[in-house]
């Protein structure tokens, strides 16, 4: 079992593992609490894979959908929203606010 540390700006994680890793990623909110972190044999799947972590916009599938969409429109009209759409606008508001404050950082990780 291999120990790998990471270091951070303003932290440090640690894994113990038998797989191989060269990178950790962190993505922090903009109050510096941790919103997700993880390990990765590569820099681009750590990048991939902090970038996967990030809020997501409602697909646009399940708009068609009509048990999907007959649930959000009871979400919609619970949270006070007379129509669908304005809620769906409010959550993308809300996710790209969310997606703005969030900071991914991605370091080489150290074995011991």
């Amino acid at each position: 079992m291999t120990k790998y540390t990471a270091e951070f700006a303003d932290r440090t994680i640690t894994r113990n593992s038998d797989r191989q890793y060269s990178h950790a990623w962190l993505v922090t909110d903009a109050d510096g609490g941790e919103y997700a972190q993880g390990f990765s044999a590569r820099a681009d799947l750590a990048a991939s894979a902090a970038r996967a972590s990030l809020p997501q916009h409602i697909n646009p599938r399940h708009k068609s959908m009509a048990g999907i969409a007959a649930s959000y429109r009871k979400v919609a009209r619970d949270a006070g929203f007379n129509d669908v759409n304005d809620w769906y606008a409010d959550c993308a508001a809300r996710t790209d606010k969310k997606r703005a404050s969030l900071k991914i950082e991605i370091v080489e990780v150290a074995t011991e």
